[in-house]
């Protein structure tokens, strides 16, 4: 509990006009006195005596957070006292920003508030958003308080995701593809799989009826096809001498993209960057989440080399498509890329700079311009892939 500027104000001057009571003998000046002082002390009584209790929640909507995306904090505040609160000024903590202040009007007894405020989602990475603190003032304003309301909420804002079409690759040069099988599991597809319950949007010719009357709970087959193509992605996460933040930003957004195209056509998807040495395979969703959430925080560095990644993974032989995506493209990349289609059926570029002068074969361009989603469907559909 401390003094605000006019409590201070309303103390110093009742202690003047007391002084100057007592030299001059005029009661008046003593009455008025007194007065202002007792105003500063029932001020702060009623805030030792104010008993709030509230019950405060916070939600972030959507509940996947994505750079460029607008996105919201809902506060809610529940009176748990048997008296209404005062008028509320909260204070939500945003790292990196001022933070979301905000008024509420009393709230009665068993009654709640709810208030919301845009969230910043501009780069990708962790964010902090809190504490919650609550500035309490009396009725005459002599005497505030300042309490924390709720502890700070970590968060996690992912990449921008684009929309790119869905792509299906070949298996290309990879000598043992039709035998590793990777599989999908779909609603519909071609080999049954197992059972799983039934959720709202299910197909009701996919519910498998015998078990479900055996069980009482509907359950619907999941079935399973052969992934015979291959999707890798590669994000070039070399420094540029430039520093062009911007454009690595486009990069990672643009690698995650179209490792959801390659995950959304139903073929095997592999991905790494510059700084690895060997590609993580991509089986399930729960594999692109654990991607989706690196992504949210990799960073760039001196010691890579897209070169040097696209030509280990053609002595591999891993074939099917490959989509490299770098930030900038030079000469010796440039050759690099073009040697690497000898081992894979296609190659499809993504290059993020806004200094491209001249547009290879395969390039898909996303400088912030372009329609990078339709380039990326023209490129897919030129190779065969979509």
């Amino acid at each position: 509990m401390r003094p605000t500027r006019a409590g201070l104000g309303i103390v110093a001057v009742g202690v003047v006009v007391l002084a100057l009571g007592r030299i001059f003998g005029a009661l008046e000046l003593y009455f008025l006195g007194a007065t202002l002082l007792a105003a500063f002390v029932l001020g702060a009584l009623w805030h030792l005596t104010l008993g709030l209790d509230l019950g405060v929640s916070r939600t972030t909507t959507p509940a996947v957070l994505r750079a460029g995306t607008p996105a919201q904090v809902d506060l809610v505040l529940q009176n748990r006292a048997r008296r209404s609160t005062p008028i509320i000024e909260l204070l939500d903590r945003v790292e990196n920003t001022q933070g979301a202040k905000l008024h509420l009007a009393a709230i009665r007894p068993g009654d709640e508030a709810r208030v919301s405020y845009r969230l910043p989602t501009r780069r990708r990475g962790p964010m902090s958003v809190g504490p919650l603190t609550l500035d309490l003032g009396d009725p005459l304003g002599l005497v505030h308080s300042e309490l924390t309301a709720a502890a700070a909420t970590p968060l996690l804002v992912r990449a921008a995701l684009l929309d790119f079409a869905p792509v299906r690759a070949t298996a290309g040069h990879d000598p043992v593809a039709e035998q590793h099988r990777h599989r999908a599991l779909a609603v519909a597809g071609e080999e049954f799989h197992s059972l799983r319950p039934y959720v709202v949007g299910d197909e009701l010719r996919r519910v498998h009826w015998p078990h479900s009357a055996r069980s009482n709970e509907l359950v619907v087959r999941t079935e399973e096809r052969a992934r015979t193509g291959r999707v890798t992605v590669v994000l070039d996460v070399r420094r540029r001498a430039d520093g062009d933040d911007e454009a690595f930003e486009r990069a990672v957004s643009a690698a995650l993209s179209a490792l959801v195209a390659g995950y959304r056509g139903g073929e095997a998807v592999q991905f790494l960057t510059t700084g690895q040495t060997a590609p993580v395979e991509i089986r399930n969703r729960a594999d692109l989440e654990r991607i989706d959430e690196e992504l949210a925080v990799v960073a760039t560095t001196e010691a890579a080399s897209l070169v040097r990644t696209v030509e280990q993974l053609g002595r591999s032989g891993r074939g099917g498509l490959l989509v490299p995506v770098t930030a900038g493209l030079d000469t010796d990349t440039a050759a690099s890329l073009v040697a690497a289609r000898r081992r894979f059926a296609s190659v499809v570029t993504i290059v993020c700079s806004d200094d491209l002068e001249a547009v290879p074969d395969g390039v898909v361009r996303h400088d912030g311009t372009h329609d990078v989603a339709a380039e990326w469907a023209r490129q897919i559909r030129r190779r065969g892939v979509s």
